[in-house]
């Protein structure tokens, strides 16, 4: 047993050093930053955001492993070695496995490397929650069963084209069904590794996360163990074992399609929200600004730019004393009139003028507990009322008129190009009005303000109230 092991050792040693993978595993390692690039924000750890960048890591380097062990597969049969490796003291099945391995190995190595360095960096940074080890476990099942995938398309087509269109296929396939693109059962997106909608932003830290783990792993382990047999059978004895395990695995993906396919039907349409108890983290200015405590280190920076928008307002009855973060796809169910409300995605992207306009929008209206026929109401006598047109039976925006004068000249002040907030031309003389009001007096702009930002917020003055 232990020469039997030693010479397995061997071979796998002699296959690592003469797979492709060695020479280009710096390219799998940038193949796994560059996937989970994109749930990655500089400067800010989260444990949701660093998870989901694992599981979006395999998009890309699941590819590249499946390549390469297309390419391997495929070599020894082009360099005519395959009757040299038959003399070696092992059975076929041993070899071809260990042969496989040697490829594996270094996309495994590169997928736990780079979590280890990103897990790392944000166990030392994170200031709340933990990571999700279920999508960890799901990206490396994932990665394992499309190199496996590729090792069994290099067996049966060995051509030197394989390894390039398998890859490109595989992250097509990836990419296609992780993309949100089913809207009607059954969905297939949990058949990848990264499924938009257990993705940011449409799961954030408010949220309990939809843990489907299990079904996933039983996919791909499915997938892996069917990929592998029939490279076996190519080479090996077709005996009753080899069948048998081949029925085997085939079960074994069957059941963990359908039991993904049944995970991922309640994805289709609104996703029921459980919401994460937790104590946020506050900081008092101007305005008191609140935040979720993963990202208690954005509060300074949040809180100084809330308060440079918020500082025209500052002693006016009704205008917000509270700003508070909400989550990024759902935010939360009940709202407080006296409260403004934010998302931190804009700053998490480094884009702090499209934070700013939704901190201003918020500060300035008050709709959130509105229904959508109420709403729809008032925005249409609202622009009847300032001469605009109205197509259709109704108009709907968050927005109304006298509203968005207010919020230009909010935006224009806290460093927002005029015109980039939302629907402000919809009236006619809107920019005329947005420079009287900001040529206004202070003085009298203040009284006015104090008398009246109540009722603006409520959506009670017109255009005609202004002075």
């Amino acid at each position: 047993m232990s020469a039997a092991f030693a010479s397995a050792r061997s071979l796998l040693r002699l296959e690592l050093r003469r797979s492709i993978g060695l020479l280009l595993f710096p390219m799998l390692l940038a193949a796994a930053w560059y996937g989970a690039s994109i749930q990655l924000h500089p400067g800010i750890y989260v444990w949701l955001d660093t998870s989901s960048a694992v599981r979006a890591s395999v998009t890309l380097l699941g590819a590249l492993a499946g390549g390469l062990s297309a390419w391997m597969a495929g070599r020894s049969h082009r360099h005519g070695m395959e009757e040299m490796l038959s003399i070696t003291p092992h059975s076929s099945v041993a070899r071809d496995l260990l042969a496989w391995a040697g490829t594996a190995l270094w996309g495994i190595a590169a997928y736990v490397l780079f979590v280890a360095a990103i897990s790392v960096l944000t166990w030392r940074n994170a200031t709340w929650g933990g990571p999700l080890p279920g999508y960890f476990l799901v990206g490396l099942l994932a990665l394992v069963a499309y190199s496996a995938f590729g090792w069994a398309v290099g067996c049966w087509v060995s051509g030197r084209f394989t390894a390039p269109l398998l890859a490109v296929g595989i992250a097509f396939w990836e990419t296609s069904l992780s993309g949100g693109i089913s809207t009607t059962k059954p969905n297939p997106e949990l058949l990848s590794a990264a499924p938009w909608s257990l993705m940011p932003p449409n799961t954030d830290v408010f949220q309990k996360i939809l843990q489907v783990t299990a079904q996933q792993s039983l996919w791909f382990l499915g997938l892996g163990g069917v990929a592998l047999t029939v490279a076996v059978l190519k080479n090996g004895r077709r005996n009753m074992l080899a069948w048998a395990s081949l029925l085997g695995a085939v079960a074994m993906a069957t059941a963990g399609l359908l039991s993904s396919l049944a995970a991922a039907a309640p994805l289709v349409g609104p996703v029921p929200v459980r919401l994460v108890p937790f104590e946020p983290v506050c900081k008092k200015g101007k305005i008191t600004v609140c935040v979720h405590p993963a990202y208690a280190k954005l509060l300074p920076k949040t809180a100084g730019i809330v308060d440079q928008v918020a500082e025209p307002l500052e002693g006016i009855p009704g205008a917000p004393t509270r700003a508070v973060q909400i989550g990024g796809a759902y935010g939360l169910s009940k709202r407080a009139g006296d409260v403004a409300y934010f998302h931190l995605d804009g700053l998490e992207s480094g884009d702090e003028g499209t934070f700013k306009q939704e901190v201003v929008m918020s500060l300035v209206i008050n709709d959130r507990n509105a229904t959508y026929k109420t709403q729809a109401r008032r925005s249409t006598e609202d622009l009847r009322r300032c001469g605009g047109s109205v197509v259709g039976k109704d108009y709907y925006t968050l927005v109304l008129s006298t509203q968005a004068v207010v919020q230009e000249w909010l935006a224009e002040r806290a460093g927002v190009p005029y015109g980039n907030m939302y629907l402000t031309g919809a009236c006619p003389n809107t920019n005329k009005l947005v420079k009287r009001f900001a040529n206004l007096d202070p003085a009298k702009r203040k009284v006015w303000l104090r008398k009246n930002f109540a009722d603006l917020r409520a959506g009670k003055v017109t255009l005609k109230d202004l002075p």
